[in-house]
């Protein structure tokens, strides 16, 4: 699955400097890879967030794990704005180790 956000002067990392803009997706992305790697995996809504773009729904399911981001852009002509593409999206929760923790409750005393 793909999902594309769109970096432009509504976002307030953006600068009206095309380099700027691009050293910050590609900084931005830097950190992801590191934070995927460290961790283990990522959800698109933690992406969103260091993008600061709006979470979404399927943000809470879906992301990369480990050596799986593939994220791309490109620009308009003018250099107006940005599409990020978040490719190859899955869902990670299959992903993860182990189970959910017992959280307790009838019969646990």
């Amino acid at each position: 699955m793909t999902y594309d956000i769109i970096f432009d002067k509504g976002n307030k990392m953006w600068r009206d400097d095309h380099d700027h803009n691009e050293f910050v997706i590609r900084h931005t992305e830097q950190h992801l890879h590191n934070w995927v790697n460290y961790r283990g995996y990522v959800f698109l809504n933690e992406m969103l967030d260091v993008f600061k773009i709006d979470r979404v729904k399927l943000g809470q399911i879906y992301g990369y794990s480990k050596n799986e981001i593939d994220i791309t852009y490109d620009y308009d002509k003018e250099g107006d704005f940005f599409v990020i593409h978040f490719n190859n999206l899955k869902n990670v929760l299959e992903d993860l180790p182990g189970e959910l923790p017992h959280l307790g409750g009838e019969g646990d005393r």
